[in-house]
């Protein structure tokens, strides 16, 4: 309890500041950034939306902040203005999983409307970006438009729950990821990207004996995860399991997903590990 209060304590005073700051400049687009996110943590969503729109308002070209515009619009049910602004992200962002989500989320906003057509070339737009390891739930998904005009409800809050994990875990609020994550595998077990997803929140709170699980799931399959495996090497160097380090660092080492920097990376790491006690 005294663990909550003072993050409570914390988001309240960065509020404060972030108000503060405003009152000196208030043409500073970051600030209300941070604002929003600070509102975001508060689950203030009303608050977050005013500061978001206050921060594209002077800068129009932050795609991350129309990402949660889309989010919180979505949240309200106002699809025609979440379609807008995941279209601004498109138009905005290089980033390839940002964009995947957001022809993810397109697909989900249009079929609420109605508007089948729309929602299916989004989703196909969506598959043409997946990683393996989602290419299957969504050609399933498809496939389901496409032939019966809607996809089950229970899809639709798969990718609401996925929508809303990620959200908390761009604004670190790792007890609402996880929680919405835990929604969607509970619709769906074999989720590879919820299962990726709590991997991450659980290393970030230092659960690594669950972070462990999450990794060997999402490592079972997809074998050559660049990513997952990693993931592996580092947990296991931190769980002082030395020899189970090494081997996810050499797999690290041999992935042709390794850059020229990131090979010379794990060889300072394997070096590292050999050096240990029991390494």
């Amino acid at each position: 309890m005294s663990n909550l209060l003072s993050k409570m304590d914390e988001r309240e005073k960065a509020i404060e500041q972030y108000e503060y700051s405003l009152t000196i400049d208030d043409r500073f687009d970051m600030t209300y950034m941070s604002l929003g996110d600070a509102y975001m943590r508060s689950n203030e969503l009303d608050k977050a939306k005013e500061a978001y729109l206050k921060a594209v308002e002077i800068n129009p070209r932050l795609a991350d902040v129309h990402s949660v515009l889309a989010y919180i619009y979505g949240t309200e049910e106002d699809y025609e203005s979440a379609i807008a602004e995941t279209n601004l992200v498109l138009e905005l962002t290089r980033n390839q999983r940002q964009q995947y989500t957001s022809y993810k989320n397109l697909a989900v906003y249009y079929q609420q409307l109605g508007q089948m057509q729309e929602a299916v070339e989004a989703a196909q737009n969506a598959l043409a970006l997946a990683p393996e390891s989602e290419q299957g739930s969504l050609r399933a998904w498809i496939t389901q438009m496409a032939e019966g005009g809607v996809a089950p409800e229970s899809e639709l809050l798969v990718q609401q729950f996925l929508s809303e994990g990620e959200v908390a875990l761009n604004n670190k609020q790792w007890v609402a990821a996880e929680q919405a994550y835990k929604k969607a595998l509970n619709l769906n077990p074999n989720l590879v990207v919820a299962h990726s997803a709590l991997s991450f929140v659980y290393a970030q709170q230092g659960r690594l004996e669950e972070a462990e699980a999450e990794n060997l799931i999402v490592l079972a399959a997809v074998p050559d995860d660049y990513a997952t495996i990693k993931n592996l090497a580092i947990i296991y160097r931190e769980l002082k399991r030395y020899d189970q380090a090494l081997q996810y660092a050499r797999r690290a080492l041999e992935s042709p997903e390794a850059t020229a920097e990131e090979k010379a990376q794990w060889q300072t790491f394997i070096s590292d590990v050999e050096s240990r006690p029991g390494g």
